[in-house]
């Protein structure tokens, strides 16, 4: 994976496209599918959603053959941490999956900024835009945030 920590210093968002081959990708849609049907298990969590699906994922508790799990506990994303966060850090303690449906409501999308420094790593398993559910960012708002912080 190749991506502009310059890029990502300055807007605070950074967009990697064709990242995951074909196969990988029917894995994973697999894995959706399962998760937004399962109600047992003990890593996965339902999140109220007005409309959609929401599910956390304690990312501990997942079997380590899921490729989600795989995927979101990788050395590339540990990589780009290690050059944007301060250590110690996290890496996906917990992985959201959500089926997001126009005209669903839920906090996430309302514009706010994390307590906590994060990365955020978005996966979509679909063409995805505005009209149908694109996670939204205000480049460069990751740097007034700092300053709310200190505050």
């Amino acid at each position: 994976m190749e991506i502009s920590i310059l890029d990502l210093k300055e807007n605070g968002v950074v967009i990697v496209t064709d990242y995951i081959p074909e196969n990988e990708l029917i894995t994973l849609k697999c894995e959706f599918d399962k998760f937004c049907n399962d109600k047992v298990s003990r890593y996965n969590k339902h999140l109220e959603y007005s409309k959609g699906t929401g599910r956390k994922l304690i990312t501990s508790e997942m079997p380590d053959k899921l490729l989600t799990k795989q995927f979101f506990k990788s050395k590339n994303f540990e990589d780009v941490a290690r050059l944007y966060l301060e250590e110690p850090f996290e890496l996906n303690k917990e992985v959201f999956v959500v089926e997001d449906v126009p005209a669903s409501e839920h906090a996430a999308q309302q514009l706010h900024y994390d307590i906590a420094r994060t990365l955020k790593f978005f996966l979509y398993l679909e063409d995805t835009t505005a009209e149908n559910g694109a996670f939204y960012c205000v480049p460069g708002s990751h740097n007034w945030t700092v300053r709310r912080r200190e505050e």
